[in-house]
């Protein structure tokens, strides 16, 4: 039986409240260390995307390379592929945990290479998907620790066009990390806070790591206002109209 969360989760909010002071910021209300028991889910052949449990990672976070997420959240070697999608390319940067690779890749995504886009750097704010199949579903869970930056910008990649870069379509697949402590209950909460324009101007989709994928929702409508975020989980935003060539920057609301 795999049992992800440590046995004293009173080290890991001290752990966290460390991080944070270290971090530059400090232990006040709207600033606290936080942790999140997240549940992980077992992928499961009869329900696509069911086992893609796609984690909110803190902006602080004492867990700078994919290795340390391996082996502070104690996930299993070999068998457990973390992975990010790089919003500026559409493409997916991941690696196994236990190998050399987990080492060398940062969950910033500052290790990579080559000409920025439009929506230049990319930030800490990308969520990421944790995969394996020796997770027992009920069982298997992590404790995330971290705090939310008040200024951290989340940036939205335009769309994609012949102008404005290459014409991959999954470019601007933007995974985003929900702060904890976040005030949008909704994606339709989210998709104001993100300043997105009114009418159709995106999409939100969250991923049930249980049930499997589910349809996005569109901004401004009545199912983005049905769509209840839960907490711990990242979220794809994914713009579809207002102007392909610019990009949006938002600060995202907190308690």
């Amino acid at each position: 039986m795999i049992r992800l969360t440590p046995s004293r989760p009173t080290v890991a909010v001290f752990v966290a409240a460390v991080f944070i002071i270290l971090a530059g910021g400090t232990a006040v209300a709207s600033n606290m260390g936080y942790e999140c028991n997240k549940g992980l889910w077992p992928p499961n052949a009869a329900k696509p995307g069911a086992g893609d449990n796609w984690i909110s990672i803190p902006y602080y976070r004492p867990y700078a390379t994919y290795a340390d997420l391996c082996q502070q959240l104690g996930l299993p070697n070999i068998s457990t592929v973390v992975l990010q999608v790089n919003p500026q390319t559409g493409t997916p940067q991941m690696c196994t945990c236990g190998t050399a690779a987990c080492s060398t890749l940062r969950l910033d995504l500052s290790n990579l290479s080559g000409p920025q886009l439009p929506c230049g750097e990319l930030g800490d704010y990308l969520g990421i998907r944790i995969r394996s199949n020796t997770f027992v579903a009920g069982t298997s869970s992590a404790i995330i620790i971290g705090s939310h930056n008040p200024v951290q910008q989340v940036r939205l990649r335009a769309i994609p066009s012949t102008t404005c870069g290459p014409g991959n379509p999954t470019i601007g697949t933007t995974w985003v990390s929900v702060p904890y402590n976040t005030t949008a209950m909704t994606a339709q909460d989210l998709c104001v806070q993100l300043g997105l324009p009114p009418g159709p101007s995106a999409t939100i989709t969250r991923v049930d790591p249980v049930n499997g994928n589910q349809p996005p929702v569109t901004c401004n409508t009545a199912a983005a206002a049905a769509l209840k975020l839960v907490a711990c989980e990242a979220v794809k935003v994914r713009r579809t109209s207002a102007g392909p060539c610019t990009c949006i920057v938002s600060i995202l609301r907190y308690f």
